[in-house]
């Protein structure tokens, strides 16, 4: 019997990924229907004989019906929580599609003004520390000389209020740029790269969803972004990080909130640890992707859905570079190798650094050897004669022949 046991066990069973969202809530809705019809029949009945025993009975019957009736509507209170699909949160999706929260998104002042949003900074932090990203806290000066040297796109408001950017996998952060919208929305901009690199088709799939909203026409607007107005996957960039800075910073301070008011005369204050740790356990339940690699998921059926995959993600650590795709390699054709092998091995063979995820290395010759990581290890310093850069060298030796007049 379902209303016997914890809500938490009934949500568990419900999403064990054999229904769908639909066929959840009918199931949700029917029990309370089922429900509040068994409560009205029963406080509908009055005691035939006016004893103290007939009406106790008959009240005791309907405070386990109205319990029946007060659980199943827990379990759609929590339904809704985690699907997004509260009033609240159904009028906001509304707002979206008008508008609203594109022009509130470009507006409105990023804080840390609270100590629910100070705590969700906290959490955010702390889980790109665990993945691996490094977050570099800018001051007003640095900022000038670190964007002079860099092409990156920066979050800004129309006043020109820099709260932070992302360049080659790290993110920078000014000090206005310290709340729980900031980091994510840059997280997001290195997650939708790493979907474009190494998940086209899944991108694509996010890209359709993303057009049919009203911030994309706002990030094409915006006189800060006119630069990437032509770059399709920039824009799709952009006004994915903007929707997803706002929605999961929201739900990291709903949880902080949460944590608050739970570390009361338990503890002595919230921690990191268990905001990140209650936000799993939500996204655990919910999505059928859960453990995927973010690579190997095809196709987004919303925007909410590619939103919690972003914060999944975060929370989870999860590699979006493979930091281990660099390899050193020497192409040859096959008449060549056979030389060298000839004259015992190569002396000191010239080495392309690449990366596998983005490039190949074949212009030289159908066979490619690898140089062994060991022969170029940096946590011990060990080198064979690498250079640091590219260096011309010579290619083959010279020699000359005791009749020759010249090399």
């Amino acid at each position: 019997m379902y209303h016997e046991v914890p809500v938490e066990r009934t949500i568990e069973d419900l999403y064990d990924g054999s229904l769908d969202d639909t066929e959840i809530a009918d199931f949700v809705s029917a029990n309370i229907k089922a429900a509040q019809k068994e409560y009205n029949s029963v406080v509908k009945k009055v005691p035939k004989i006016g004893t103290d025993k007939a009406r106790y009975l008959q009240e005791k019957k309907a405070d386990k019906a109205k319990a029946k009736v007060d659980y199943w509507q827990d379990v759609e209170n929590e339904r809704q929580r985690i699907t997004h699909t509260s009033p609240e949160e159904l009028k906001n999706e509304e707002d979206e599609l008008s508008g609203e929260a594109a022009r509130q998104q470009t507006t409105a002042t990023l804080t840390n003004d609270t100590e629910a949003k100070q705590k969700a900074t906290e959490a955010v932090l702390a889980a790109l520390s665990k993945a691996g990203i490094e977050v570099v806290r800018a001051t007003d000066e640095e900022v000038k000389v670190l964007l002079s040297n860099s092409y990156a796109t920066t979050l800004r408001t129309p006043q020109g209020t820099i709260y932070g950017w992302s360049v080659n996998g790290k993110i920078y952060l000014t000090e206005a740029g310290i709340n729980p919208d900031t980091p994510i929305h840059e997280y997001t901009h290195l997650w939708a790269e790493a979907m474009m690199i190494k998940n086209k088709k899944g991108w694509d799939s996010i890209k359709v969803l993303l057009k049919d909203n009203p911030i994309w026409n706002e990030v094409v607007a915006d006189a800060n972004y006119s630069n990437i107005a032509d770059n399709e996957d920039a824009v799709a960039s952009e006004v994915l990080s903007r929707i997803s800075g706002k929605k999961n910073a929201a739900k990291m301070e709903e949880e902080a909130q949460r944590a608050i008011d739970e570390a009361k005369g338990v503890f002595e204050k919230a921690r990191a640890t268990t905001i990140l740790t209650n936000l799993k356990k939500a996204l655990n339940s919910l999505w059928k992707w859960v453990s995927k690699n973010i690579f190997d998921v095809k196709e987004f059926s919303s925007i909410n859905e590619v939103t919690d995959k972003v914060l999944y993600d975060l929370i989870h650590g999860t590699k979006l570079i493979n930091d281990k795709s660099l390899i050193g390699v020497h192409n040859i054709s096959e008449q060549k190798l056979r030389k060298v092998l000839k004259q015992g091995g190569f002396a000191n063979p010239s080495i392309a650094v690449i990366d596998t995820d983005k490039q190949v290395h074949n212009d030289y010759g159908e066979i490619s050897l690898i140089l062994p990581s060991r022969k170029v290890n940096k946590s011990t310093g060990k080198n064979v004669g690498t250079y640091e850069g590219d260096a011309w060298t010579p290619m083959l030796s010279y020699y000359r022949k005791a009749n020759e007049q010249r090399w």
